[in-house]
């Protein structure tokens, strides 16, 4: 595929899913803890930001999904939480509570009307979807101990509650994830450059400092994990932070048409990076030959083809929806296999787990899925 066919790809994928393959749905094995939720709104006094419209300084609306002491069931937030706090991306003192439900309908009205093109017998209404229980408790009191820290970074301009799921399931299994939405340099529109790149990283540092002062977090044990745009800016991060202990990409940018782009960047250098690597590509077989992957001298390399996936069935849209009513038909197996793979990932280089680490390397089968949803790649 060309690079100006993916790139278009892309903007289009940014909505909707080509070609969805129907599969066995499983569910997620999540961890003993409880998960807890909570935001923090920041100001980065570093950089200025829109001054002229009264926002002086970065604004990053910073989510924390971490292990929690047990807590009802009943307590279990709702899906719209996730969607409010989006409007406060960029102004976080949003009042009108009008303005908030409308763009709730909005946003969540516009991803189910383009489910319905794929997701078979989708019955659930956009009030059903904002209504649904997630599996975080907002607020829940923390567990009291230290866990390793895992920086989540979002595609191009997507919020950080784009895979909640993801982030829910790790907090369970014992880890801290600190996110914050996708933005460009003064705007909430990433731009597709160099400044666009740098301006995630320096988010992505600043959220990382942060959380530093949290008492659950052991700063000694730190990953990251990212999405497309974000797996790139990933990349970049991790070469200025080399306390970034291990680097997971989702279907990140920087193997197919951005290579050339993040080649631009000053901070870019192959041979920086020293850390356990993890890729999960999707199932198009000519979109890219991995030059990132192939230029590392890393051993701990790790690549996996989810083949029944295209770029935007990495996010949690999807498997959230087909959870709210099991007779919506659409394969899950393959978001359980991306969650699955990268928990293993973490636990054997954060946690050293020699149980994840045969996880690593073992059969597909041997882990509890099909190889036709997801195998390794050699290269």
């Amino acid at each position: 595929m060309s690079k100006t066919l993916f790139f278009w790809f892309c903007l289009i994928t940014s909505w909707s899913i080509i070609g969805p393959v129907e599969g066995q749905t499983q569910s997620l094995n999540y961890g003993p803890y409880q998960v807890g939720f909570r935001t923090e709104n920041q100001y980065d006094s570093t950089r200025t930001y829109q001054p002229g419209k009264g926002i002086p300084y970065r604004p990053l609306s910073v989510h924390i999904w971490y292990p929690a002491r047990k807590a009802s069931t009943d307590n279990l937030m709702r899906y719209r939480t996730y969607i409010q706090l989006e409007t406060q991306r960029e102004v976080f003192a949003i009042t009108d509570s009008n303005q908030v439900a409308a763009y709730c309908t909005n946003m969540v009205g516009g991803y189910r009307q383009y489910a319905l093109t794929f997701m078979k017998n989708l019955t659930v209404s956009v009030d059903d979807i904002l209504q649904a229980p997630t599996k975080a408790v907002y607020k829940a009191a923390p567990v009291n101990r230290r866990f390793p820290l895992i920086v989540y970074a979002p595609s191009l301009s997507k919020s950080a509650n784009q895979n909640h799921i993801a982030c829910e399931y790790l907090a369970s299994h014992g880890y801290v994830i600190i996110s914050v939405a996708s933005a460009g340099q003064q705007t909430q529109t990433m731009t597709r450059d160099t400044a666009g790149i740098m301006a995630q990283v320096r988010d992505l540092e600043y959220i990382t400092a942060q959380a530093h002062r949290l008492r659950n977090v052991d700063t000694s044990k730190i990953g990251t994990l990212g999405f497309s745009w974000g797996a790139m800016a990933n990349v970049i991060y991790q070469m200025r932070n080399p306390n970034v202990k291990a680097l997971a990409c989702w279907d990140g940018s920087h193997e197919y048409q951005d290579y050339d782009l993040i080649k631009t960047v000053s901070d870019f250098n192959p041979a920086k990076l020293t850390v356990p690597y993890l890729y999960l590509s999707n199932q198009n077989q000519d979109w890219s030959t991995f030059p990132f992957y192939r230029s590392l001298a890393i051993t701990t390399k790790h690549l996996y083809r989810l083949k029944k996936l295209e770029h935007a069935e990495f996010t949690a849209y999807w498997p959230f929806y087909a959870s709210i009513n099991p007779t919506t038909s659409y394969q899950t197996d393959s978001y359980q296999a991306l969650c699955h793979y990268t928990l293993a990932f973490f636990d054997a280089y954060l946690k050293n787990s020699k149980k994840a680490g045969r996880v690593l390397q073992n059969s597909s089968e041997g882990n509890g899925f099909s190889s036709k949803t997801i195998a390794p790649l050699r290269i």
